[in-house]
């Protein structure tokens, strides 16, 4: 009787299993295709960020024409 009931539990089991396995599996892929949207929008932007700091034209600093000595830090007594 107790073989029975196991053989009846892994039907069970197997036919539960195969109606939901193909659920599972479009899910994942449905979070794939969406996560791999994201991604491709990250990458454009990262992408965008690099070029505009490839252009970007900075401010050299000019020695000795009045060019401020940057201040020192202090410490004061406690």
């Amino acid at each position: 009787m107790r073989s029975f009931a196991a053989f009846l539990l892994g039907i069970i089991v197997g036919v539960a299993g195969t109606l939901y396995l193909p659920f599972v599996t479009l899910h994942r892929e449905q979070m794939n295709t969406d996560l791999r949207k994201e991604l491709d929008v990250l990458q454009a932007q990262m992408h965008d960020i690099g070029d505009k700091l490839k252009t970007m034209n900075l401010p050299k600093p000019q020695i000795g024409e009045s060019a401020s000595p940057s201040p020192s830090p202090t410490v004061s007594p406690p």
